[in-house]
């Protein structure tokens, strides 16, 4: 299944917030987000993979810098790639 990652106006409210579909995935932490010349919003977080519906919470699932590239225009996610 698909996943969303919510993008919220830095003085917005929560009506204004614009979702976008990424790959099936949690992302518990945000590490940054900024904005791109061509519009494009990069945001970067913790991406994990669960096993099971509890691993997160009752056992560890390793998580990893992930960076996804939302298109406010188009309301789509561009690009989503692993950070190294």
């Amino acid at each position: 299944g698909a996943a969303r990652l919510g993008l919220l106006p830095r003085y917005g409210g929560a009506e204004e917030v614009e979702w976008f579909d990424v790959e099936s995935c949690l992302c518990l932490h945000t590490i940054n987000a900024f904005h791109r010349p061509n519009g494009h919003v990069v945001v970067q977080g913790m991406r994990l993979i669960p096993d099971g519906p509890d691993s997160y919470i009752s056992k560890y699932t390793p998580a990893f810098p992930y960076q996804w590239v939302l298109d406010r225009e188009s309301g789509t996610c561009v690009e989503e790639r692993y950070l190294s």
